[in-house]
């Protein structure tokens, strides 16, 4: 997949979810992350299984070239996780070699296992159909503060 812009362009960033949820009903909001989290946690999650970037591109090679899976240990593939807290999506991965040196951080920001600035498109889009599902639970009436994706 290429660096293209997301069809949602309301949701290019995690800081245009926040804005847009600071206009919700504060009950929605609540609905709206506790909903979107789990499925952006299992997008995550099986970008990871698959070798892929959070973006769809493969991953960088090793410095060999050799092709790197990110499993040494499995720590930072089971701390990697999208939690909703309270009226925001947190996503964060920990993992420590015996040094106690982060590695998570390197592969958040080399490997792009969790989003970094931009919004994965199928990302963007799972936010966005989630807070259409939850909006028509009350009615809908807030669905039209996203502003409706391209298709």
């Amino acid at each position: 997949m290429s660096r293209r812009q997301s069809p949602y362009p309301m949701l290019e960033k995690l800081s245009a979810l926040k804005k847009r949820l600071a206009g919700m009903h504060l009950e929605l909001a609540f609905d709206v992350c506790a909903a979107a989290a789990p499925k952006l946690d299992t997008l995550a999650k099986d970008a990871y299984d698959s070798g892929r970037t959070v973006y769809g591109e493969s991953r960088p090679s090793g410095t060999r070239g050799n092709s790197l899976d990110l499993v040494a240990t499995d720590t930072v593939r089971s701390s990697l996780s999208v939690v909703a807290k309270e009226t925001s999506i947190k996503a964060s991965a920990s993992g420590d070699n015996s040094k106690g040196r982060s590695y998570a951080t390197i592969l958040m920001g080399r490997y792009r296992i969790l989003p970094n600035g931009r919004l994965p498109a199928d990302w963007s889009k799972t936010i966005t159909e989630t807070v259409y599902e939850e909006a028509a639970k009350w009615g809908g009436s807030t669905a039209a503060k996203f502003g409706r994706p391209t298709k």
